[in-house]
Formats: structure tokens, C-alpha cells, sequence
């Protein structure tokens, strides 16, 4: 195998060895340090570079392998003659060396889709994980706002009884009250 065959088929490799740790069934706190630190790491333009150049010359050697494949085929297809079985294994191991290359290359830019996507919806399931352990403060939070409401409520209940007791109160001074005020008020005209 050449040298940039063993890169592409390493870095196929670390890209089947990232997806695999991502789609385990990881604890929730495990699962946040990964996306915190993906984002952290994707963050930085060094990293982007290099992973946009190195795709870039990956999709070059994807379609320079679809190019070798389509013109095996076809030299496999047309033969050569009295040659024709020498020239038909060689070109029967060319094209076959040129599919390896395609499935690799390929199966490399695929990763390069799956592996955002995942971390994705990792992000998306670790802040849904993390609203949920959030809820279930809110709901203890909830039932002390219930207890608070009833409580109000009996207070009110209690206020509006204070307000009639106190209107009955003044209606029944009113009315022990009047008369005397009559009294006073008859012996005031009198003098």
C-alpha cells in the first residue's frame, strides 16, 4: 500500500473510531464534555483549515478514482486483441485497486457528514437531558407555588371575612349609635 493509500485508510479509521464513540450509549455528563469539547475544538481556524484542505484533496482523489474506475471499465469492456488476456487482468486489478481507492475516498466523505451531523444531535439530546433534569426542579419548585397559592387563597378568604365582620361590625355601632345621637341631639334642640 503507498503512503497517502495508508493516510486515507488511517484517517478512514480515526473517522469510523470518532463516530463509533459518539453514537455509544454514553452517561449524560460524558455526553456534555464531548460536545463542549468538539466546540471548543471545532472552533479553531488552525483545526478548520487543515480539515477543509484535507477533505478538499480527498474529494480530488474521490473524483480522480471515479475517473480511473469509468476508464477500467471501459478498457475491460473494448479487450485487446491477442493480448486481450494479459491486457484484461491487468486491467481487472486496476480497476480493482481504483474501486478500493473509490470506497475508501468515499466512505471518508461520508463520515465527514455523519460525524457533524451526530454531534448535532448529541447537542441537541444533552441540552433536551439537561432541560429535563432542569424540569424536575420546576416541578418541585411548582408544588411550592401550589402550597403558596392555597395559602393566598386562605388568606383572602380570610381578608373577605375580616370585611364583613367589619361592616356588620360598623352597621351594629351605626345602629346603637343612632339613637343616642337622637337623645343628644332632641335635648340639644330643647335648650
Amino acid at each position: 500500500m503507498s503512503v497517502y493509500l495508508s493516510l486515507l485508510f488511517g484517517f478512514l479509521v480515526m473517522e469510523m473510531v470518532v463516530l463509533f464513540i459518539l453514537v455509544m450509549p454514553l452517561p449524560h455528563l460524558l455526553r456534555r464534555v464531548i460536545v463542549v469539547n468538539s466546540e471548543k475544538l471545532l472552533r479553531t481556524s488552525e483545526l478548520k483549515t487543515a480539515v477543509w484542505i484535507s477533505y478538499a484533496l480527498i474529494g480530488l482523489l474521490f473524483l480522480d478514482s471515479w475517473k480511473r474506475v469509468s476508464q477500467a471499465e471501459k478498457h475491460y469492456e473494448d479487450g485487446f486483441g491477442d493480448r486481450m488476456m494479459e491486457s484484461s487482468m491487468q486491467n481487472f486489478v486496476t480497476k480493482t485497486y481504483n474501486q478500493r481507492n473509490l470506497y475508501i475516498t468515499g466512505f471518508i466523505l461520508y463520515f465527514s457528514i455523519c460525524i457533524p451531523t451526530v454531534l448535532k444531535v448529541i447537542e441537541s439530546l444533552s441540552k433536551h437531558e439537561q432541560l429535563l433534569k432542569e424540569g424536575t426542579t420546576l416541578k418541585e419548585e411548582t408544588k411550592d407555588l401550589k402550597a403558596l397559592e392555597v395559602e393566598l387563597k386562605n388568606k383572602k378568604a380570610t381578608l373577605k371575612a375580616l370585611k364583613a365582620q367589619k361592616a356588620n361590625l360598623e352597621a351594629h355601632f351605626d345602629k346603637v349609635t343612632e339613637p343616642s345621637e337622637r337623645k343628644t341631639a332632641k335635648t340639644k334642640k330643647r335648650e
